[in-house]
Parts: structure tokens; sequence; C-alpha cells
């Protein structure tokens, strides 16, 4: 009875201890090249995938993309950014590369990835794309081929962005001018946000930091911008997309920005939205706070103000 016992802890114990790892995203994030200069693409790739974290994220923007390969393990997804060329190339921290593989003009990836079967992406301009040397394959299958059969790779076909949303809302709480008992009127309330929205086109010096530092920056500019007291930005990052035609989309002004010194075709862009002012009418924080004591009363609120002139 006692062997018995032992037998079935031990069995228990080393079903608790046996657990799988879960599979994660390994995302390797070309630097600028180069170093230390802005890449509006690469860095709103990075805004995206840090603002929409999953467990388990192995972000790497080192520059050392056989350490980030080497983070990969069997069932996870490697994600890839970087800028492509029409001609099945990337750029990597300087380099570029016609996929990885063992010729001359190829990344050498460690060996171990033959032997892990991943899912991969690849956030690169045309990396769907067949080059014109017939020989050639896509970028992605370049890629995918050098890891275990059954791995599959996803590409682009044409120029990629990761578009970012900014929208523009007037908070009470920051206007000095008006409060409670001196609320603004929505006439004023749309022409301070017309304003906020001016200066933000008119001094795109928000866009020189990093991805991280671009909202307070872009807050900064609304703060010093004449008639906008009361205006405050958020951004929202956005997963990629191809490139949308056109600088504006009905109220919203498209603010694009290119790679940079990365000047070859396939580059990859930063793009900004600036959306328009929003017909849904909502409510101040006063507002709000009004709404919830006359509904504990049973009273009815008629709204007549509007505090966010944007949506995505």
């Amino acid at each position: 009875m006692k062997h018995r016992d032992a037998a079935a802890l031990a069995s228990l114990a080393l079903l608790f201890t046996a657990t799988p790892s879960l599979a994660k995203r390994v995302i390797c994030i070309s630097p600028a090249s180069p170093a230390g200069s802005h890449d509006y693409y690469l860095e709103s790739a990075e805004g995206y995938y840090r603002t929409h974290p999953e467990a388990g994220d192995a972000i790497d923007d080192s520059g050392n993309l056989t350490a980030c390969l080497n983070q990969l393990a069997d069932g996870d997804k490697f994600i890839l950014i970087a800028h492509g060329t029409e001609e099945g190339e990337f750029h990597w921290n300087g380099s570029i590369y016609r996929g990885f593989g063992p010729a001359p003009d190829q990344f050498h990836p460690p060996a171990g990835i033959a032997n892990i079967q991943v899912t991969i992406c690849v956030q690169a301009c045309h990396s769907n794309e067949q080059p014109s040397a017939p020989l050639d394959k896509p970028l992605k299958q370049n890629i995918e081929d050098a890891f275990k059969e059954g791995s599959t790779a996803t590409g682009w076909t044409g120029e990629v962005e990761f578009p970012c949303k900014m929208s523009v809302e007037y908070d009470e709480a920051f206007d000095p001018d008006h409060g409670p008992t001196n609320p603004a009127s929505q006439a004023e309330i749309d022409a301070k946000l017309a304003a906020a929205r001016d200066c933000l086109q008119n001094d795109q010096t928000w866009a020189d930091g990093a991805w991280d530092a671009q909202q307070t920056d872009a807050q900064a500019v609304i703060d010093n911008c004449a008639g906008a007291a009361g205006a405050r930005i958020t951004f929202t990052w956005c997963p990629a997309q191809q490139v949308q035609p056109g600088s504006g989309r009905g109220a919203d002004i498209i603010i694009r920005f290119g790679c940079g010194v990365c000047a070859l075709p396939g580059c990859g862009y930063g793009t900004y939205i600036l959306l328009g002012p929003s017909t849904v009418p909502t409510v101040s924080h006063w507002g709000l706070a009004t709404l919830a004591l006359l509904t504990l009363i049973g009273g009815t609120l008629v709204i007549r103000r509007r505090t966010a002139v944007s949506i995505a």
C-alpha cells in the first residue's frame, strides 16, 4: 500500500512539474541605420508591439539578430521587423540580406533554427513578392526555408506602414479659463480643438523623438499653442497595413513620414492619422458626475455639450 501511495505521489509530482512551456512571440526589430538616426517605420512598429503585449513576449531591438533568433523554441511565432525591397532583400542594422541561408548575400542564422517549427510573420515591404531574378524566392519564402519543415511564413505585397491614430479631445480640467461654474461653449471648444490640430500640423517636432516620447512631445506642442487650452491628445498605435494612398480621409489628416536614411524602393512608413472632429456627443467630467447623480434620483439629463471631437 505504501509503495502504491508513493508511486501515485510521484505521478502527481511529474504531472505538475512537466507542464509544457507556452508558445510566445519573438519579435526582432532592426535598429535604425546609421546608428542613432530616426526611423519612423521601425519605431512605429515597436510602438505597436510594446503597447499591445502578449504573455511571454520577447522583443529585441538590440540589433543582434542571432541572439534574437536563439530565443525561439518549437511552436513560437517569429516576427521580423525590417525594411524590405522588391528584390527579396531585407535591411538589418546597416547590412542587406537576401533572406536566410548559407549564400554570401544571405543572413546566416544559428543552426538550431533548422530543428524548430515556427510561425513566421515578415513585417517588411514586398516580402511576399517574387523578385525579378527567376531563381530567386520571395523574402518570406527564403526565411521560411531556413526553419524546420512545417513552418509557415506570411509577408506583404507592396509597401507597409504602421499607423498611429492621434485623437484630440477637450478636457476642461486642463482649461484654466473654464470650469463647472464657467463652462466653455461648444463653439469655444471647437475653436480650441481646431487650434490644437493646426499646431500639430504646423509644428511636427513632436515626431522627432522615440515612439514612447511622441505623445508627451505632442502634448507639449498643444500646451504652447495659442487658443488650445484644455486640448488633450492620445496616441493609439495600430497594426501594420499596406500603405494607403492620399493625404487625407474625410476630416482626418494623414501625416506620413518615410523611413529617413533608407531611400531604396520598399521602404516602410510611419504614418500618423490626426483624427477629424466627431459628430458623436459626449459629456465632460462634470457632466458625467451630474448624470450619475441624476440617475440615482431618477432625474433626466439633457446633453447639450460635446467635449470629444475625434474617434477611431
